[in-house]
């Protein structure tokens, strides 16, 4: 039984359309749509034997919860603050552009998103300078248009929270690097400019709660030893990406950050469908794609035979 968000339902729609297309048996795939009290309904009936969760860590502590009685197994994709770790010596230009574009793929709307950029102090203001450069040629605009680069927002609710996060950084302060307001001449759809705060603590709100709008925070810190205890220093673990001159040393640090998936040196770091896909802590439980993923929702058996009859 999919069940979609009661905010974005046509891409479920169309997914039973194509079951329907590739005569799939009826009943295999059944589209349930409706709103709280619908989802509540499914994850406490007792004829659903699994639960599997992609949303924020807020529900899915309340979907753990609804299925304890059942005692359900459950299967969470939960919220992230992905760190985007660059240190010294390594291709700031390069990742720079990169660390801008980030979080501005689809508006900042995605979990594994690296809204949380690290950067060695002795590459910091290089860093910064390079994002607010690259930030201020990404066109905001009607999602239809060949020359937009980031559309709006989901609904008004989501640009009010973006807003709000907004203002909290400035009372923390961290430095407002770009962007932090509605853009200028689009005045239909829920629009948000990429903004980059800098001069970031990792203790702040816009430092440690998942937005998820194109916010980005910029965290200078000291030696490597420092970088990795703040890229941990979260309670979401779900990816993140490091940036090394020396491929071996960012393998040895990707094994010592808490993620599910940990890109190097600009290699993709989102889902592959060949590879397990989930997060550490609040990031969610078991893994998604691969092998790993069918695992999931199915149930191990073991059956024994007498050795001594047939």
């Amino acid at each position: 039984m999919l069940k979609p968000s009661p905010y974005t339902p046509m891409e479920a729609f169309v997914l039973g359309e194509i079951a329907d297309a590739a005569e799939l048996p009826p009943g295999v795939l059944n589209v349930v749509t409706g709103d709280v009290a619908a989802g509540e309904h499914l994850t406490t009936h007792p004829s659903v034997d699994m639960i599997s969760f992609t949303g924020s860590d807020f529900v899915g502590k309340k979907i753990m919860g609804q299925a304890a009685e059942g005692l359900k197994k459950i299967l969470l994709e939960l919220g992230g603050k992905s760190p985007n770790v660059i240190f010294a010596g390594a291709d700031v230009k390069r990742f720079a552009q990169g660390a801008a574009a980030g979080f501005t793929i689809h508006a900042g709307q995605g979990c594994a998103l690296p809204t949380r950029i690290l950067a060695d102090r002795s590459v910091y203001d290089e860093v910064v300078e390079g994002m607010e450069a690259a930030l201020r040629k990404v066109t905001v605009g009607d999602p239809t248009d060949r020359k937009t680069m980031m559309g709006p927002l989901i609904r008004e609710a989501q640009r009010e929270r973006v807003e709000r996060y907004v203002a909290t950084g400035n009372d923390e302060g961290a430095r407002l690097a770009c962007g932090g307001g509605r853009p200028v001449g689009v005045d239909t759809g829920f629009f948000f400019e990429p903004t980059l705060f800098a001069d970031v603590t990792n203790s702040m709100a816009v430092a440690q709660d998942e937005i998820f709008g194109p916010v980005g925070v910029v965290i200078p810190f000291d030696g490597e030893e420092e970088g990795i205890s703040i890229a941990n220093d979260s309670r979401y673990g779900l990816a993140a990406s490091v940036w090394h001159p020396d491929p071996v040393r960012a393998y040895e640090i990707a094994q010592e950050i808490q993620a599910g998936t940990v890109s190097i040196n600009g290699g993709a770091g989102g889902p592959h469908l060949w590879g397990p896909f989930g997060g550490y802590k609040h990031s969610g439980i078991g893994r998604e794609y691969g092998d790993y993923g069918l695992l999931e929702y199915t149930q191990l058996k073991t059956v024994a035979w007498s050795a001594g009859r047939p």
